[in-house]
């Protein structure tokens, strides 16, 4: 998959076929498609665990504070190379969806509702024991994705950004903190 993904970052999902993965993964088409039936199925996999790099909800049953809960959940404290794959494959996955209609429903399947809906679980068993009060835990789930999520895809690459955003990692930081104590004072 780590193939298949420099491969389409390259030449795109339409410009990338089944041979061409194969031959720079050093493989024959016939493993490939043993492996991955065709090329959607490849791309959905590369989907899922796309998912799984972005947002970790195995941490979903820790009893844990909320703050470091978000933390793990979200995946802060990875390192820059981490964090430079997840944008990296935010923007193939985000690039491929509007080019390729077909792979946007894969997408938003695997990675927009489905995530979803097992974040809007988290928060309802989190609403549950008090840890979070909200009276729609869907929209809550779609909140903090927007936020912890979303935070991912506009990171300046160059100086012409703006000034004064932090590192992602102090962003999410900040974020988490804003999340969970307000902007209130208290």
């Amino acid at each position: 998959m780590d193939v298949a993904f420099r491969t389409f970052q390259k030449h795109s999902y339409k410009g990338s076929t089944m041979l061409r993965v194969a031959a720079n993964a050093g493989i024959s088409k016939r493993t490939l498609y043993e492996v991955f039936p065709s090329k959607p199925e490849l791309f959905t996999q590369m989907a899922i665990r796309h998912r799984s790099n972005v947002v970790d909800l195995t941490q979903m049953d820790e009893d844990c504070p909320l703050d470091i809960a978000l933390r793990k959940i979200f995946k802060v404290d990875q390192t820059d190379a981490e964090h430079q794959r997840q944008i990296d494959e935010m923007r193939l996955f985000f690039a491929e969806s509007i080019a390729n209609p077909e792979l946007g429903d894969l997408v938003r399947k695997h990675c927009g509702a489905g995530l979803l809906d097992l974040l809007a679980d988290w928060v309802d068993t989190q609403k549950k024991k008090g840890t979070i009060v909200t009276s729609s835990p869907r929209d809550t789930a779609k909140y903090l994705m927007d936020i912890l999520v979303g935070a991912r895809l506009y990171r300046p690459d160059s100086p012409e950004g703006p000034s004064g955003i932090s590192d992602i990692r102090t962003y999410l930081e900040h974020s988490i903190a804003h999340l969970v104590h307000g902007l209130q004072p208290r």
